[in-house]
Parts: structure tokens; C-alpha cells; sequence
């Protein structure tokens, strides 16, 4: 059983390891009828496994810090801690947060003399619509050139 040391929005802990505790994951969890079968602070650090691998915005209040929030933009969020049950709780349900990505399925159908073969390109991959709706508005914009155009 993993140890849950909560962020408090300092930024101070260099143990802090989640931005929920054990209790506040039960309780989101009872509320939407859900029961967890796993143990908890296990699927919160597992759940920190997958936020931690984003490339969230806003500057860090202390460069020492573990995690990245609290950040001097925003603190830290709702949506985050929000993002931490969530993925809590898709790992109890037996998803695979970190899964690497699998070559796309193919399909062959054969008709008499003939086959054809159907494949999406690219890699397949799980979408978590809400996780992503959560984490969204704060992650970085990934790379590439950011400018704004106004007219004078």
C-alpha cells in the first residue's frame, strides 16, 4: 500500500505525491455510485503516473517542487484534482492509462477469388474523453508557433 501525501498549494513538500487524498477519491467515487475494488492510494499514484507525463502550461511556483501544480497562474485547479479521481478510477475499471500504442487492426474479408484488406492508418489508441476534457485547458499547446493576429 503506497503512502498518499497530499499537495496543499504550497508547493513546499518535496514528498507531495497527489492533489487528492485517499478519502476525497472514495467520496467522488460513492457519490457517482461507483465502488472501488482496488486499493486507492495505489490507483491515485497511478493515476499521478499518467499526469505527470503531460506537458501542462503556467510557470511552477517553486522549481523544486514534485508535481506541477500549484502553478503561480492558477494554484492548484479543480479540474486537475478532478483528472487524478477520474484516472483513478478508469485504472480500477481495468483501463490501461500508459498502454503503449498498437498498430491499428486490420480486416480482410474474402469474397470468392477475392480478398480486400481494410486498415486505418496510424496507431490505435484508447480516448478518454473526459480526462482529456479535464486536462485541456491546461496543458501547453505542445510546440509549434503561437502568435495572435489583431487588426489595428
Amino acid at each position: 500500500m503506497a503512502t498518499i501525501i497530499v499537495e496543499d498549494g504550497t508547493g513546499t513538500n518535496p514528498a507531495a505525491n497527489s492533489y487528492v487524498s485517499v478519502a476525497e477519491l472514495e467520496a467522488y467515487a460513492a457519490d457517482r455510485g461507483i465502488t472501488i475494488a482496488g486499493d486507492g492510494s495505489e490507483l491515485l499514484i497511478k493515476a499521478m503516473d499518467w499526469l505527470l507525463i503531460k506537458a501542462f502550461s503556467g510557470t511552477m511556483l517553486l522549481a523544486t517542487q514534485p508535481l506541477h501544480f500549484p502553478t503561480k497562474q492558477s494554484g492548484v485547479p479543480n479540474n486537475i484534482k478532478i483528472a487524478e479521481m477520474v484516472a483513478a478510477l478508469e485504472t480500477d475499471a481495468g483501463s490501461d492509462l500508459l498502454a503503449p500504442l498498437q498498430p491499428r487492426v486490420i480486416q480482410q474479408t474474402v469474397f470468392g477469388a477475392v480478398s480486400r484488406t481494410f486498415s486505418d492508418k496510424g496507431n490505435q489508441a484508447t480516448v478518454f474523453t473526459q480526462l482529456n476534457a479535464l486536462i485541456a485547458p491546461f496543458l501547453s499547446s505542445g510546440g509549434g508557433f503561437g502568435f495572435v493576429v489583431s487588426r489595428g
